[in-house]
């Protein structure tokens, strides 16, 4: 018989081999999944179109009808009526004919433009290598995750990182780190240098990031922040130098650097992750009696 454990009963065992065991090696083990930073972008263009249709429809119909006649010997005879005429023939027969047409046209012209909106739901791939280091660093393991693709009719729903978790995208991991892009924005400063034909040349990125650190079985989140950084490229022109494309690469790096410090940083701020002491002790014991100023007979050392 196979025992099934529900999700509810995972996290009551957690919690009691955290109280246990304690915190210490229990962090160790902890396991964060990191998942590429998802966003949101509006694309404008502009359209224009102009066009015209015609249509015509014409109808026509004829009866026809036949009687005996007993003069065959007579020679034809027409008779004009309205919208019919009557034939005689040397066979004996009257032919009666009716006939009618009608006729349609219609014609339409279009012509309109304007400024149509696009949103792409999607996510920003390799900005997230520098935090999943940082976590390691920690002390953290991490999981694996898998790029999320948006439907061609994706809502907002695509930041639903709760329904994500339920539907067991994140099974093996404890903890889920969503990053969420708010806002990218890009400028170019040109500072020219007094007395000279000479310029600085500034190009700005900057980013602004929300993140939540979700637990995977109670669905608390334990830790959220804002993250905004910023990273520039800047030059030396001459007004005769010709334009050159700013390193985008290298600042898009330093991007995910600072993120990855901001990211540390807030999560020890909030106590998610445990605060290491940055400076050791002095093994020497002159130096622990220097710094200690205690008398030297009052220091044992336990190696």
């Amino acid at each position: 018989m196979l025992l099934t454990i529900t999700r509810g009963q995972r996290a009551v065992w957690w919690f009691l081999f955290c109280a246990l065991f304690g915190s210490h090696w229990v962090f160790a083990q902890t396991k964060i999944a990191v998942p590429d930073l998802a966003y949101k972008k509006e694309v404008r263009s502009f359209f224009y179109f102009e066009g015209a249709s015609a249509q015509s429809n014409r109808q026509s119909s004829t009866s026809r009808s036949s009687s005996p006649n007993d003069n065959r010997d007579r020679a034809y005879t027409d008779g004009m009526h309205t919208g019919s005429f009557v034939t005689k023939t040397d066979r004996g027969m009257n032919l009666n004919f009716d006939s009618s047409v009608a006729s349609s046209s219609s014609s339409n012209y279009v012509r309109t433009f304007g400024e149509q909106i696009q949103i792409e739901y999607s996510e920003l791939i390799g900005m997230s290598g520098e935090v999943r280091g940082a976590l390691l660093q920690s002390g953290f393991q991490l999981t694996q995750t898998r790029p999320v693709i948006a439907r061609p009719d994706e809502t907002h729903e695509f930041f639903d990182i709760v329904r994500r978790i339920r539907e067991g995208e994140f099974e093996n991991a404890d903890y889920v780190l969503f990053g969420v892009i708010g806002l990218v924005q890009n400028r170019v400063v040109n500072d020219p240098i007094p007395n000279t034909t000479k310029f600085t040349k500034k190009t700005e990125v900057s980013m602004l990031v929300d993140y939540s650190l979700v637990d995977t079985y109670t669905l608390i989140v334990k830790s959220a922040f804002t993250a905004n950084v910023l990273a520039n490229d800047t030059r030396l022109m001459d007004l005769n130098s010709p334009a050159y494309p700013p390193d985008i690469a290298r600042m898009m790096g330093d991007i995910s650097k600072k993120l990855s410090n901001q990211v540390t940083q807030r999560m020890t701020e909030q106590n998610f992750i445990e605060r290491k002491v940055t400076e050791s002790l002095p093994m020497d014991k002159e130096q622990l009696q220097k710094r200690l100023k205690i008398e030297p007979n009052s220091i044992q050392i336990f190696r």
